[in-house]
């Protein structure tokens, strides 16, 4: 159980890296594409449309990401406290 709990919190701190950097990944792009005088016609307002949801939906990966990372957090600590209750159960016993 503790192995599967230290491997949970690694795995946590990876995602939480990840989505640090998913969340921010178009912003630039997003912003330079909405300048005023940039580009002009159907093509720059679509593409910009795209590149909007593009950055929309990176966002919301990042967000479930850390969701998912704090879920495996709090999965660890209930394993972690599942192997103290039987550390005692054994010591116990002994």
């Amino acid at each position: 159980m503790r192995r599967r709990a230290a491997s949970l919190r690694e795995t946590a701190a990876r995602g939480r890296r990840a989505a640090g950097s998913l969340g921010d990944l178009l912003d630039d792009d997003v912003t330079t594409a909405r300048s005023d005088g940039l580009w002009y016609g159907t093509f720059a307002r679509e593409t910009t449309a795209t590149l909007e949801s593009e950055h929309t939906a990176a966002r919301c990966s990042a967000e479930d990401l850390q969701a998912a990372a704090a879920a495996w957090v709090r999965e660890a600590e209930r394993l972690e406290e599942l192997a103290d209750a039987a550390d005692r159960v054994l010591a116990a016993a002994e």
